[in-house]
């Protein structure tokens, strides 16, 4: 690493890092509530399905409409509610990808470039603000639960056993790909002697407990209702096209178109660090075998598509590739961190969310940005 990176002052990357998300997702709070009334799909189907309290709607878990029904409730039903809930969540998910960042890699730099990453998944930068809810919801629980994982590793206290136990179940409560998450992070924590001891202690059976008592209302619609409620599962198609090849095809398409942007603005920036990180099989974090998470990964993403899965949305990654970044940097350390990269890294990662507001704003104003016929108190009906 330059001496130049090494002398500049980076204490308070952390703090900018984190004003700097704030003020983001506040104005595109104020872009999409003083926006077109006209709601996308996701945000209609909020509208109609919080007018009840139920243990669930459709084919999607319900925690994200016990939320908004919340918010509604508070705010009135408009779109400064639906935009708050929406961006609150978003920015919580920054929030904890940054805390665990910088508990995993130590060092404030390698933590903010790695937050800052998330602006290069499309999935997570637009996709998520132009018409995603449930998605959204699951992805803010995973990066809650890699936080609190971290944490739980390093203090296995009663109160971390029943909080991993809690979001285990609200991640179930969210969208049910969270599954697939946690099988691969428990199945890497058994795969090393710290993980094993905390899995395999008697206290585990405290975070079974609350995750089953957070999981049954719903569970229990789900088996009276079960037309209704496994309706997601025909998004897999199940024994479609031509096995395996089909499930395979889909599969590396959607991982992808993911991961696309973020490889090749961190191939183009970091070059050779990069490539060697990506297939590095030691080093890394002590604290969580975050490789082993991602072969683990893969090895169940392959299965479900051996099993017969023969469709994989990229959205679906989100709660799944969420980490990418932080394995990368961990693999890469502080040596990749030169003056110039990290200026390059930083400009790339800084000028995708302008763009993307400035798209956005463009996607839901009527020009000029405040019109008498849309502000504050613009109401959303379900007819």
């Amino acid at each position: 690493m330059d001496k130049g990176a090494m002398g500049e002052p980076h204490r308070h990357w952390g703090f900018w890092l984190l004003l700097g998300l704030g003020v983001y997702f506040t104005l595109h709070v104020i872009v999409r509530a003083t926006g077109s009334a006209v709601l996308a799909l996701d945000e209609a189907e909020q509208v109609i399905v919080t007018q009840w309290w139920l243990a669930g709607y459709s084919g999607q878990p319900p925690l994200y409409a016990w939320l908004q029904a919340v918010a509604f409730r508070v705010l009135g039903m408009d779109l400064w509610a639906l935009s708050l809930v929406k961006n609150t969540l978003l920015f919580l998910t920054w929030l904890f990808v940054f805390l665990s960042a910088r508990r995993l890699l130590g060092d404030v730099r390698l933590a903010v470039l790695a937050t800052l990453s998330l602006f290069l998944i499309p999935q997570m930068a637009w996709e998520s603000q132009r018409d995603l809810t449930h998605s959204v919801m699951v992805t803010t629980v995973a990066a809650a639960s890699f936080y609190a994982m971290l944490r739980w590793l390093d203090r296995p206290h009663v109160g971390h056993y029943l909080l991993i136990g809690l979001l285990f179940g609200l991640g179930v409560l969210s969208k049910y790909n969270f599954l697939v998450f946690a099988a691969a992070a428990g199945l890497a924590l058994l795969s090393c002697a710290r993980g094993r001891s905390l899995l395999l202690h008697p206290r585990i059976l405290w975070s079974a407990l609350v995750a089953l008592l957070v999981i049954l209302p719903h569970a229990l619609w789900v088996w009276h209702s079960r037309d209704l409620g496994t309706q997601s599962l025909d998004k897999l198609d199940f024994g479609g096209g031509f096995w395996p090849w089909s499930g395979l095809g889909s599969l590396v398409l959607a991982v992808l178109g993911f991961l696309a942007l973020l490889l090749l603005v961190m191939g183009a920036v970091f070059r050779r660090d990069f490539f060697h990180a990506l297939f590095k099989r030691r080093g890394g974090p002590a604290a969580f075998p975050i490789h082993r998470y991602f072969w683990i990964l893969l090895g169940l993403l392959v299965l479900m598509a051996l099993l017969g899965v023969s469709h994989f949305k990229d959205r679906w990654m989100l709660p799944l590739l969420l980490v990418f970044p932080l394995f990368v940097f961990a693999m890469m350390g502080t040596a990749a961190l030169t003056r110039a990269r990290v200026r390059a890294y930083l400009s790339v990662c800084l000028l995708v969310p302008v763009l993307v507001l400035v798209v956005m704003a463009l996607r839901v104003q009527t020009w000029p940005v405040l019109s008498p016929s849309i502000g504050m108190s613009t109401p959303l009906t379900s007819g």
